[in-house]
């Protein structure tokens, strides 16, 4: 049960950095990662596997928002 709190923890951290070196809103993207981890977490019954797709997922969704909305725009 801890692990699966830390592997949430360690990934909205992840995708806060990311989005903070991508010139984004880290905290959303952090909070977006971490509703998605915990949504995967009700549908697979997995301790490491919705960390890893909510992730792939969280990076899927910012790449389109950069697609949507250039940097020179302003963040998302």
């Amino acid at each position: 049960m801890y692990i699966g709190i830390f592997l949430i923890i360690c990934a909205s951290v992840f995708m806060y950095r990311v989005a903070q070196h991508e010139k984004r809103l880290g905290w959303l993207w952090g909070s977006v990662t971490a509703l998605i981890i915990l949504l995967l977490s009700q549908v697979i019954l997995s301790t490491y596997l919705p960390s890893l797709v909510g992730v792939i997922l969280a990076y899927m969704l910012m790449m389109a928002a950069n697609i949507y909305r250039p940097v020179n725009k302003g963040p998302i």
